[in-house]
């Protein structure tokens, strides 16, 4: 909840707020949370977020200038967002200008000392779609996608946590090519019933798209085999294997890698190999199924049947699928408070431990520094006591013989 700001120099939020203050005054609650209104075109919307942000706004408005709806509008990162820590949302563009309209109508009325003055506010709220106690999550990706591959690595401890409160999917992302050539399709594409199913392009270009299909079959075959399992244990499988065939997917790709990823996760061969004599079946339903969900990139996270749009970090994604849920689980609250504790107390014994090391160290190298400084000093002094001596010695022997 929040006063709403907008500014006609400043119309599109590409240029830095100069002299903005955003005050107080007219906030409905006791927490100070300016949004700030902004026009989209003429730069990116993180230019946008980053000038609300560095004004001291708390959620970037962003007003469309198109006649289209905003729920198919990415608002996609230009690669310098991750200082952005305040929310973006595009609104359509006749919301805007009701918006727009009514801020210059409560300035105009605050400007006569008569009348009471008067503020727009809004209200907007972040939900997710929470109809029973489990939530439902698809890890969508293609195999020769290197960052969706380190996602599911560095989020297989957090849906360990997890594990019995959700439902996780591995799905496929399948490209259909009508206009491909011939050799384009046997390159790249596998087909199945007269049509050819092809993979998005891949971080390398020795990786060919149907050895990517390949793998993406295997991945969702071994999920298959082990879905339905009561034992943890079976259900852990696929994350192991995903661990493994991680290192396979490199310059080339090696199906001989792919298999040993299997056998280190102790995966049944023979019930993976079943599955996938239904390729064509497969690549139809991930196709048909990537779009109805709304999949346009890769990897993308789907929480109860609702595109995740954050940043795709395992922790973000965590408390996302937390929030998904009608009763919140324990493990929810324990794993936010050990991330608002930050460090672990054993790490700041670690680090205390060091630090007096470190210490001991110095004092032991400043003695030995200064004992050598002060050896140095009494030879010079010893040095110089001779030498007077000497020459008074030499000036009375002078004497006596005159």
């Amino acid at each position: 909840v929040g006063r709403v700001f907008y500014f006609d120099q400043f119309s599109d939020g590409c240029h830095p707020f100069s002299d903005i203050i955003l005050d107080s005054e007219g906030d409905p609650d006791n927490e100070f949370t300016p949004i700030v209104l902004v026009g989209r075109g003429n730069c990116s919307f993180v230019r946008k977020s980053k000038n609300v942000q560095e004004i001291g706004g708390a959620l970037a408005l962003v007003a469309n200038i198109y006649d289209e709806d905003p729920e198919r509008v990415i608002l996609g990162d230009d690669g310098t967002g991750l200082s952005i820590v305040i929310p973006t949302v595009l609104i359509s563009k006749e919301d805007g200008e009701r918006i727009k309209k009514a801020v210059k109508e409560t300035e105009a009325n605050n400007k006569d000392p008569t009348k009471k003055k008067e503020y727009v506010v809004l209200l907007i709220s972040f939900d997710m779609e929470n109809p029973d106690d489990r939530v439902e999550y698809d890890i969508w990706y293609t195999s020769g996608d290197r960052k969706a591959l380190n996602f599911v690595s560095a989020f297989h401890s957090y849906h360990a946590k997890l594990d019995t409160y959700v439902l996780m999917t591995p799905h496929m992302i399948v490209q259909t090519c009508p206009w491909c050539s011939s050799l384009e399709i046997e390159q790249n594409c596998l087909v199945a019933d007269e049509t050819a199913y092809c993979a998005p392009p891949s971080d390398s270009v020795l990786l060919q798209g149907k050895d990517i299909l390949r793998q993406g079959l295997q991945d969702l075959c071994v999920y298959d085999a082990y879905k339905n399992s009561s034992s943890a244990e079976d259900r852990d499988k696929w994350w192991n294997y995903m661990d493994n065939v991680n290192s396979c997917i490199g310059a080339r790709y090696s199906s001989e890698c792919a298999r040993s990823a299997m056998h280190k996760a102790g995966i049944d061969e023979y019930k993976v190999q079943s599955c996938l004599r239904n390729e064509a079946r497969i690549l139809s339903s991930e196709h048909l199924l990537m779009q109805i969900s709304g999949i346009i990139y890769s990897p993308a996270i789907v929480i109860n049947r609702r595109v995740y749009r954050g940043s795709l970090d395992p922790e973000n994604v965590f408390r996302s699928i937390c929030a998904g849920f009608n009763v919140t689980p324990s493990v929810c609250y324990s794993e936010q408070a050990q991330t608002r504790r930050g460090v672990s107390y054993g790490t700041v014994v670690w680090i205390l431990a060091l630090i007096v090391l470190l210490s001991a160290v110095a004092l032991c190298c400043y003695r030995r520094y200064e004992k050598r400084e002060l050896r140095e000093e009494m030879k010079l002094q010893i040095s110089s006591v001779m030498t007077q001596y000497f020459a008074l010695n030499d000036n009375k022997s002078r004497s006596e013989t005159s």
